[in-house]
């Protein structure tokens, strides 16, 4: 049995990096205070499962170092919530993930121009062609343009209703638009090796 290919680069949407910082201590320390236990199931299912597989996943990550991805555009989401105090938290939280993005690219990926030249080509291509008129929202297709500019493998999303719903009638991207749980089970046979 040949393992999968594990991803050199996985991009986070917007939604991923805000349940990241919401729900914090489940990722991070494992545990969740009743007030967050009731928030989290309040969600529904779905939601529930993507944040503990969310939880292995960066667990994982701790050990092999994931390279994760933001784009300056995720900084601008996070920047347009309401709330002054979670605006606050989650850009200092969008900020430490964009600094980590920068800083764990491998010095090839920082100084490759013709492999950056070519991811760019093909995002400036698929906005040219409207390829990604399947999507309802705008922001969804430049975060996902933004995704393929960088040259990542995985987008990991938790937009149930727009970018994951019409992930299989959008083409081929270059780029495979996953939940988190999807993902975990995608890696699986890598987990013994990773932990």
């Amino acid at each position: 049995m040949s393992l999968p290919k594990l991803p050199r680069l996985i991009f986070l949407d917007t939604n991923v990096v805000q349940n990241l910082w919401s729900f914090g201590e489940l990722v991070y320390d494992n545990c969740l205070s009743p007030e967050a236990v009731a928030r989290l199931e309040s969600l529904g299912q779905r939601i529930t499962e993507d944040m503990k597989a969310l939880a292995t996943l960066m667990q994982l990550g701790r050990r092999c170092g994931w390279p994760l991805a933001v784009s300056q555009r995720t900084l601008d989401e996070l920047n347009r919530i309401t709330e002054p105090n979670k605006r606050r938290h989650a850009m200092a939280w969008g900020w430490e993930i964009a600094t980590y993005f920068e800083e764990s690219l491998p010095f090839d990926q920082k100084s490759s121009s013709y492999e950056k030249h070519i991811n760019r080509q093909r995002a400036t291509q698929l906005y040219q062609n409207n390829e990604l008129s399947l999507l309802p929202h705008d922001k969804d297709r430049l975060l996902l343009l933004d995704a393929i500019a960088l040259g990542c493998e995985v987008f990991l999303t938790m937009d149930y209703q727009s970018i994951w719903k019409f992930r299989n009638q959008i083409g081929e991207l270059g780029i495979v638009i996953m939940r988190p749980t999807e993902f975990l089970s995608y890696i699986e046979p890598w987990i013994d090796l990773l932990r």
